[in-house]
Formats: C-alpha cells, sequence, structure tokens
C-alpha cells in the first residue's frame, strides 16, 4: 500500500504539459503507436522514447523500451513495468532535447549523449540503444541517477524519487 501510494504521489508531482517545442525531433511519440516495436533506427529509438516520454504516452514507451529479445514489457511483470514507465516519464520530463550523434559500443549496442532542459534544470544523460528482433532498435538504459542529482523529477519537498534506482 505504502509503494503504490508512493507511486501515485510521484504520477501527481511530475504530471506536466507537453510545451509546444517538440525538444528539435521531427518524430513525435504517436508515430509508433500501433505500430511494430521497436524503431528502425538506434537514433528513432531515442528520439522516439523521448517524446513518448514527454509527451507521457506509456504505451510508446512501453513498445520502445526493450533489449536484445524485444521489449521490456512482453517479459517482465506488468505491474512492475509500469512503476518503471511512471518513473521513467517523470525523471525525462523536460522542455528541450538534443541528442548527440550516436557511438559504437561492445556487443552491437550505440550509446548517446542527450541535453535536457526542464525550465532552470539541465542535464546531459546517457542513452544506450540496442538491436532487438527483426532489427528493430530499443532504448535498453539511460543514466537516471545523473537525472535525479540535477533535480529532474523533484516535487517541492519531495527529494529523490524513492525506489527509482531499484527498479532498474
Amino acid at each position: 500500500m505504502k509503494r503504490v501510494a508512493l507511486v501515485l504521489l510521484v504520477v501527481v508531482a511530475c504530471r506536466t504539459v507537453p510545451a509546444n517545442d517538440n525538444g528539435g525531433s521531427a518524430v513525435t511519440a504517436g508515430a509508433t503507436a500501433g505500430a511494430t516495436a521497436g524503431a528502425p533506427s538506434s537514433r528513432l529509438a531515442v528520439d522516439r522514447f523521448l517524446a513518448a516520454a514527454r509527451e507521457q504516452d506509456l504505451v510508446t514507451l512501453g513498445q520502445l523500451f526493450g533489449d536484445e529479445t524485444g521489449p521490456a514489457r512482453d517479459r517482465d511483470d506488468r505491474r512492475a513495468f509500469e512503476q518503471r514507465e511512471v518513473i521513467m516519464v517523470c525523471a525525462l520530463r523536460h522542455d528541450q532535447a538534443k541528442v548527440t550523434e550516436g557511438a559504437a559500443s561492445v556487443g552491437g549496442k550505440v550509446l548517446f549523449n542527450v541535453d535536457l532542459v526542464q525550465g532552470s534544470l539541465k542535464a546531459t544523460t546517457k542513452f544506450t540503444a540496442v538491436r532487438g528482433p527483426a532489427g528493430r532498435w530499443f532504448v535498453s538504459e539511460f543514466d537516471i541517477v545523473t537525472l535525479q542529482n540535477k533535480g529532474f523529477c523533484r516535487s517541492a519537498g519531495m527529494g529523490k524519487t524513492p525506489d527509482a534506482e531499484a527498479l532498474f
């Protein structure tokens, strides 16, 4: 019960209305709704993931968060995955996003630096994209701790998002 109340508090505290500027990405989160899970490229996976988080589009976020085996929503406990999505949306709330060109890494992963702006807050965090089934790309991880340390997903008196690290 305590955890459910905490998740609801995070949802309410981090609720935002999307700004008009889409942070330099020409892709909207709705572009993947109802489509095949993942994205056709690593960069599009990150762009669409950020747009989905910004628009609080949990369906699209669930289609894009995964690993080499496909979307995490298809194999993780539904309740736990939904909690993770709420925390991801809260941490990734932004007014502007700038994604760097990807850099190849070990195991075919592609790393991106993403500059996020949320009001007066600014942070650069790392995203990792991986190729999954049918050559589709997924965001497998991002550095949520850096965002928390910069004040993202905080509300007056709330402090860090509890249990965020435990869910990732």
